[in-house]
């Protein structure tokens, strides 16, 4: 998760959803940050809690598995470019051959304009989930009584 983030209400309550869908689903990288992508934008129009990523994913907050876990510790000490964690990570997920999925609505907003993020990444809407719904995880809870 990066610094510079805003959760939506009550995030802390869905993250052991994420956690079941990922394991019954063979997950292995789910981004809760969704960003600007048609691909998103259409999931979102249309209901879908999910998509796998046909554009990759973005790190602002991204949940791994177990699994995941260890093949990044496996790579790591192999792992020699002085690319940011993103690098990393798609290295990894390429070597392994996983699919990247993306969680329809996002559940975190890149706060780019009141919070400066130490990584000095570049402010501008661009860089905004159209999809964020602060509400998301209130409403699910609402849902589930």
């Amino acid at each position: 998760m990066q610094d510079d983030l805003i959760l939506c209400d009550d995030f802390k309550d869905y993250f052991p959803e994420v956690e079941r869908i990922m394991r019954e689903k063979d997950m292995h990288l789910m981004s809760l940050y969704a960003p600007r992508y048609k691909q998103h934008l259409n999931a979102h129009a249309k209901g879908r809690p999910y998509v796998k990523s046909i554009a990759g994913f973005a790190m602002q907050c991204i949940v791994f598995s177990p699994w995941l876990v260890e093949q990044m510790k496996m790579y790591a000490p192999f792992y020699t470019a002085s690319h940011h964690d993103d690098w990393f990570v798609t290295n990894v997920v390429w070597a392994t051959k996983i699919s990247a999925y993306v969680h329809i609505p996002s559940l975190t907003q890149h706060n780019v304009f009141e919070m400066k993020s130490v990584m000095g990444h570049a402010t501008s809407e661009r860089r905004t989930s159209q999809i964020f719904e602060k509400d998301f995880v209130t409403k699910w809870k609402a849902k589930q009584t």
